[in-house]
């Protein structure tokens, strides 16, 4: 492997550690979710994964253009020093309209969205162990 396919792996598995650390916030905001179920007044949160796909879209494709990562910050996602990041969760009014409406279905949908999350983190992971066991070839 040349220095050029060392360099674009590092960009990989920062941004599958991105994804892991994401999933890792995205879970305990759905379990919040569950878990208020029968609080009065709770309004469901969600996490914007359309804004977090677009600031890893946009790393990736300065990491293209210029040979680095860069991250920047939106109105959801706060980039920090050394890797570090936070994730600002927002109301789900159609979550919470659900609740309000039929709380089994808003129990399934919450169910769905942990299942979803969990075979991305699944995905996220695996590509990381055969990252670092050397046996994920990529080139950029």
């Amino acid at each position: 492997m040349d220095s050029d396919s060392l360099t674009a792996m590092d960009g990989i598995e920062e941004l599958l550690i991105k994804i892991i650390e994401y999933t890792r916030l995205e879970h305990k905001v759905i379990s919040d979710n569950l878990n208020n179920v029968r609080t009065n007044g709770y309004i469901p949160k969600r996490l914007d994964s359309r804004l977090f796909a677009e600031s890893l879209g946009f790393a990736l494709a300065e990491y293209i253009k210029n040979d680095r990562l860069t991250f920047c910050d939106n109105c959801a996602i706060r980039f920090g020093l050394a890797g570090a990041f936070e994730v600002v969760p927002t109301d789900d009014p159609a979550a919470a309209e659900m609740l309000e409406r039929n709380v089994f279905l808003y129990i399934n949908h919450q169910r769905r969205a942990m299942l979803e999350n969990a075979v991305n983190q699944k995905v996220a992971m695996k590509l990381l162990e055969a990252k670092r066991a050397g046996k994920l070839e990529c080139s950029i």
